[in-house]
């Protein structure tokens, strides 16, 4: 049985930089329940060099703790990523 929230747009969460203070667990939980508030049922998160990860960077301790924060927010909102 599916719910409106099946219904939701998802759109691409552009990852345009590797600055921490910009990928921590609060603008993490800030970014997803901005998603929320505006209607969103989840996102796509998408890795968008040069400014966001580059190849030294993607796949790194970082990069997993970057995604974490993001899983970990969408959960805490009901978001789909």
């Amino acid at each position: 049985m599916s719910s409106l929230d099946d219904f939701r747009p998802i759109p691409f969460y552009f990852l345009n930089t590797t600055l921490p203070e910009d990928l921590n667990a609060k603008s993490a939980d800030e970014g997803m329940r901005r998603l929320k508030d505006a209607g969103y049922g989840g996102c796509i998160l998408f890795n968008k060099p040069p400014a966001g990860f580059d190849q030294e960077l993607y796949l790194s301790a970082f990069w997993f703790k970057t995604i974490e924060n993001f899983l970990v927010a969408a959960r805490k909102y009901g978001l789909r990523i």
